[in-house]
């Protein structure tokens, strides 16, 4: 899953993986990402911090409540070492700052979805 305010990056990024043949299923805020994640689990997901409503660490921290296994990776544009450090405090498997390649999110997504 693809969880991000801004259109046109859900759409890159769920392209660059459906390229890859991945399934990809985007939201384009919080609460829309944590009723999907209520309703099933995912191998994966791509999770924007700076979002309306809930904030992408609230969103993190329901998430890994509900689904401490699946992978959340922060792809976000709010680049300081403090965020990230609590990112991964609330269990971000990664963290990938805007702009980034596309062959850098695949390579993080093969890397965790083998692992896992």
């Amino acid at each position: 899953m693809v969880v991000d305010d801004d259109q046109s990056v859900r759409d890159i990024v769920a392209r660059a993986l459906r390229s890859e043949g991945y399934d990809v299923i985007t939201a384009a805020n919080g609460r829309d990402a944590l009723e999907r994640t209520s309703r099933r689990s995912f191998d994966l997901v791509f999770l924007d911090i700076r979002m309306p409503g809930l904030h992408g660490l609230d969103v993190l921290t329901l998430m890994t409540a509900g689904r401490p296994t699946t992978p959340v990776v922060i792809l976000t544009g709010q680049a300081d070492s403090d965020t990230e450090e609590r990112a991964a405090q609330l269990g971000a498997f990664a963290y990938l700052k805007k702009p980034c390649s596309v062959r850098e999110i695949v390579e993080v997504a093969e890397r965790l979805i083998t692992a896992n």
